[in-house]
């Protein structure tokens, strides 16, 4: 009797369970924003949700979006540029006049989803054709900058939000080919999240390994970071600490404007331009050119960051002169660092400023320290030292269609096939 009672409320329990999905599923709906051929015309309501966004970063308002498109890192294309006529018959004669700045042979695509007839969330995509050996493919992926993948959707429900599109997508939509999603998960993990979107189609899911981000997660006070690193570390950080003491007359300057919310909107680049002499010193090297395109890009977003209130830069000098600085970008407790450059001529000015900026940030109170892709051109981070977390941006790829075709473009590719047992 009481296993028949147990069957029982478990049946129920599935039954309620059910009931709430489905009533969900028809309270939730997606549609794509017809004639909007860029972010800013969706700038209203993008920041009504961008404000309401868990752990939102710079990188996902409209403004960063269009302002770092031009900046793409060349090693994401792995595609060649098409036939123009390819172009024509897919775009159409008028897209161009309709936006002539944007790339040919790419677009801009808006998914909105609504619960219950108000907008939760914002997914922008970038749909574009490329051509490979085995054939033309238009591929369906989250936007791109020098500093890695848009960090994840928009709005307050983000995992709500990636679900909805991504079932929209592939039981709906039938104009794309490949549809590419990234997620961030610790070195060695698989991921997930995007995956277990993916698991209802019944189709195989393949992840690629793209780049790496180093995390630091700041406890309240600056003992206690040194007390969570081993010996060898705080001896490192107090001889130092000394020897900056006795050899020269540091200074450490934060700049950090609280944006047009607060009236703080001081955007002349010209506090900065004393940066330029640290990324001249970079010419010559196997990352100068890297770093220069990235400071431009900088240059660029610098007076949109400094609106958002995301604008963070910090300079450490000896004896007046310029040494090292770090770029970041700020946002609610969370700080990352898009471009670190330190004199070549000034040994361990890097690691001494990332001390510096560390111990400020604890003291403001911020609770995460992200180092971006691309972020320390040049060198690595030592690992040892700071003991950051390794992160790994995975991207996570499905096919609208299984062929023989498009497993072969995995394996030239190097795609590894994610298991349902992953998933899990």
């Amino acid at each position: 009797m009481a296993a028949w009672g147990s069957r029982h409320a478990d049946c129920l329990t599935r039954y309620i369970l059910e009931s709430f999905a489905r009533i969900r599923c028809r309270m939730m709906t997606v549609h794509e924003a017809a004639d909007v051929a860029c972010p800013s015309q969706l700038r209203h309501l993008w920041h009504s949700l961008w404000s309401r966004t868990p752990r939102a970063s710079f990188r996902q308002t409209p403004e960063f979006l269009e302002a770092s498109l031009t900046a793409i890192c060349e090693e994401r294309h792995r595609y060649s540029s098409l036939d123009p006529k390819i172009v024509t018959e897919w775009q159409g004669p008028t897209c161009s006049e309709r936006n002539p700045l944007q790339p040919m042979a790419e677009r801009w695509r808006f998914l909105i989803v609504s619960a219950w007839q108000r907008p939760i969330g914002i997914m922008p995509l970038r749909e574009r054709l490329v051509r490979r050996a085995l054939g033309t493919f238009r591929v369906l992926s989250v936007p791109q900058s020098p500093w890695g993948s848009l960090p994840g959707s928009v709005g307050p429900h983000p995992a709500t939000t990636l679900a909805a599109v991504a079932r929209h997508l592939v039981e709906h939509d039938h104009s794309w080919d490949i549809l590419e999603l990234p997620e961030v998960v610790a070195q060695g993990v698989e991921p997930n999240r995007v995956p277990l979107v993916f698991e209802s189609s019944g189709r195989p899911v393949f992840q690629r390994p793209c780049r790496e981000l180093l995390g630091l997660e700041l406890p309240a006070t600056f003992s206690q970071f040194w007390a969570n690193r081993d010996s060898a570390a705080r001896q490192w950080w107090r001889e130092l600490d000394a020897l900056q003491s006795l050899r020269s007359s540091e200074k450490f300057v934060r700049f950090r404007p609280e944006g047009a919310s607060c009236g703080d909107t001081l955007r002349d680049w010209g506090f900065l331009k004393q940066l330029d002499r640290i990324v001249d010193l970079q010419a010559g090297t196997s990352h100068g050119p890297l770093s220069q395109k990235m400071f431009e890009c900088l240059q660029e977003t610098h007076p949109l960051a400094v609106d958002a209130g995301a604008a963070d830069v910090s300079v450490l000098f000896h004896d007046s002169r310029l040494t090292a600085f770090a770029y970041n970008f700020h946002c609610r407790s969370r700080v990352e660092t898009a471009l670190m450059l330190a004199d070549p001529q000034a040994p361990q000015a890097r690691e001494r400023l990332i001390g510096l900026m560390l111990r400020d940030e604890i003291a403001r109170g911020d609770a995460w320290h992200l180092f971006l892709p691309n972020s320390v051109p040049g060198a690595a981070l030592d690992r040892r030292l700071w003991g950051p977390i390794e992160l790994r941006e995975t991207t996570v790829t499905h096919d609208r269609k299984t062929s023989l075709r498009s497993r072969f473009m995995h394996w030239l590719d190097g795609d590894r096939r994610i298991t349902s047992a992953s998933c899990c």
